[in-house]
């Protein structure tokens, strides 16, 4: 897991190497784990991107917008504890 700024959004991006699956046949309306997500992250007014392949493992991001002020650096990154690298 990654949590880092980018221009005007923050990224969380959580990335495993399991099997993964074909996020084109995934129907919309099946399962709630992805519907869940889905709605969450648009309650945010956030953008949500799923990348999986098969064998490979799945990639998840989520670009939250915000604010930067003057003070803060879009290089910044933060590790899965919140301290600053």
């Amino acid at each position: 897991m990654s949590v880092h700024q980018e221009d005007s959004a923050i990224v969380v991006r959580v990335i495993d190497n399991g099997c993964g699956f074909a996020v084109s046949t995934v129907p919309a309306n099946n399962g709630r784990g992805l519907r869940n997500l889905k709605h969450r992250v648009a309650s945010l007014s956030a953008q949500l991107s799923i990348e999986s392949q098969l064998g490979v493992g799945t990639t998840v991001s989520v670009l939250l917008p915000v604010a930067v002020s003057s003070a803060e650096s879009a290089s910044e990154v933060m590790d899965h504890d919140g301290a600053r690298q």
